[in-house]
């Protein structure tokens, strides 16, 4: 006997096929769809970071050169005297004078932020523009105010607001991507007070150092150099670190014990005449309280000395002395200065006769040696053979090599005073 058995192939019926690749291309999909999205999100994401951090360069820079700017004084570049600031084409360029004297400007244009700069300061003699924005960016919207600010000196200057320019813009990424709103206010540096002007006398101009023009040093850094800006190349220098004095806060700060800087004779020998400006917070050397060395040379004191003891000598801690013919006693002034004491100190020599000012105020007029004969280097701050500086700060140190009239001294303090907010006696 034979038995059949009939087997029953267990398949999916075309529906349930279908269903089930409904169901699949289903779930890929929408893997796949959040998968894009999610790589686009993050493209986009890419694209305004980018767009913000070069922003955010653009805008330090810009900030930066407007906080600098200075005021024109003579209207070559903003067109009218005694501005900070020119707004132009309805706020979306703005014109200034940059820190180092060079017209300049920054604008917008068919989407994107330019600059511009002239060779000199003047706006007749701009360099081609050049893009601040890629073109990865697009400005939409640009603006430069002055943030309800003075932008140009008032015949009163209590009347008037420190010069600010407000910043507004709005900016995208070239293609997907939201739009970003920025806005910032930028202060300018300096204050809206008369311009000081430059030095008024300059005939017979034979060293200027001014420590507020040292440049690539932070406080604490050692003077080894300071430099001449009469245009005569008697730059300062000090070789031995253990002499240097110090950087600080656009000051030369001198420790009272041994610090001092030299520079070869620049007058010539010997001498009739001379005029010595010096600007400083100093009081007497740490040392026994001889202030040796202000402006001195380094041959004989007895003998060769200018301008020595400025800040106390010979026991008399904090008197001023003057020594222009070998005897110590000649021209000691006893007015005490103490360090932190900012003052301005003025000898003027000449046709046999001395006088010497404190800020301004005549404390000695006296004969003196028809002649001074000098060797050796000129030491500033210190003498090279003891060890004794002046204890504090030389802001500004400006000798002539005639005598200054009295109209053309007080020209120069006054140039001083305004400078470093010194008040003068008279």
């Amino acid at each position: 006997m034979f038995f059949k058995h009939k087997i029953k192939n267990q398949g999916f019926t075309l529906v349930e096929v279908l269903v089930a690749t409904f169901v699949f291309f289903l779930v890929i999909g929408a893997a796949v769809g959040l998968l894009v999205s999610s790589v686009q999100s993050q493209a986009v994401a890419l694209a305004e970071q980018k767009v913000a951090a070069e922003i955010s360069y653009v805008v330090e820079y810009m900030s930066r050169s407007l906080r600098m700017a200075t005021r024109d004084a003579t209207g070559d570049c903003l067109e009218f005297e005694d501005y900070n600031y020119l707004s132009l084409n309805e706020g979306q360029r703005i014109r200034f004078l940059s820190y180092n004297e060079q017209c300049q400007e920054f604008y917008f244009n068919d989407g994107r932020i330019y600059e511009r700069k002239s060779s000199d300061n003047t706006s007749g003699n701009f360099q081609p523009a050049l893009p601040m924005t890629s073109l990865n960016v697009v400005v939409d919207d640009f603006l430069f105010s002055n943030g309800e600010s003075d932008w140009h000196l008032r015949d009163n200057p209590s009347e008037g607001n420190q010069p600010k320019v407000a910043i507004s813009m709005k900016i995208s990424p070239k293609g997907p991507g939201a739009s970003m709103v920025l806005q910032t206010s930028v202060s300018q540096r300096l204050l809206n007070v008369p311009r000081v002007a430059d030095l008024p006398i300059t005939q017979g101009l034979a060293l200027r150092l001014d420590a507020s023009a040292i440049t690539g040093l932070s406080d604490g850094d050692p003077v080894y150099q300071w430099d001449d800006l009469s245009g005569n190349n008697n730059h300062l220098t000090q070789g031995d670190s253990n002499r240097q004095p110090e950087y600080h806060n656009d000051k030369v700060l001198f420790d009272g014990n041994n610090d001092y800087l030299e520079v070869p004779a620049f007058l010539s020998s010997p001498f009739d005449s001379v005029s010595v400006f010096l600007v400083g917070d100093f009081a007497g050397s740490t040392n026994d309280g001889w202030g040796y060395g202000l402006i001195q040379s380094t041959g004989n004191v007895g003998s060769a000395s200018f301008f020595s003891g400025i800040t106390g000598t010979h026991g008399d801690n904090g008197s001023i002395n003057i020594t222009l013919d070998g005897n110590w006693s000649n021209g000691e002034i006893e007015i005490y200065p103490n360090k932190g004491d900012a003052r301005i100190q003025t000898l003027i020599y000449g046709n046999s006769n001395y006088k010497a000012y404190v800020s301004g105020s005549e404390e000695l007029d006296q004969s003196a040696a028809s002649s001074v004969s000098i060797s050796g280097t000129f030491n500033i701050g210190g003498h090279s053979n003891h060890n004794r500086s002046v204890d504090g700060s030389i802001f500004e140190v400006i000798v002539y090599d005639r005598a200054l009239s009295d109209s053309e001294r007080q020209q120069v303090e006054l140039y001083l005073s305004n400078k470093w907010g010194i008040n003068l006696s008279n």
